[in-house]
């Protein structure tokens, strides 16, 4: 048994290089699409709060501020973010307490 438990220690420890390769290199596709669409992400500061947000480009288009729900951050949205900012210049705030707020 003991044999079996080293082992299965030994074969984690191998692949343990591999895991850290792939967190280093990992690129969320989510964050690709928004950064292609012209959606970036940016930090203001009001008060004594850090505000994080992400930003649709600005084509003369209405505002339209997207508030996220408890517990979440503004990349709740990424999937509607796009499609909007066709019609919208779209504000999507981090919270305090959410994300990098």
């Amino acid at each position: 048994m003991i044999r079996i438990l080293l082992r299965f220690l030994l074969f984690l420890l191998r692949l343990l290089p591999l895991v850290i390769l792939y967190i280093a290199l990992y690129r969320d596709a989510g964050h690709l699409k928004l950064q292609k669409a012209g959606i970036m992400e940016k930090e203001i500061i009001v008060g004594d709060v850090r505000f994080h947000y992400a930003e649709s480009p600005d084509n003369r288009k209405p505002v339209l501020l997207l508030i996220h729900a408890q517990l979440l951050e503004w990349f709740s949205y990424q999937r509607v973010m796009i499609p909007l900012s066709q019609y919208f210049h779209v504000y999507a705030v981090d919270c305090p307490g959410h994300g990098k707020t």
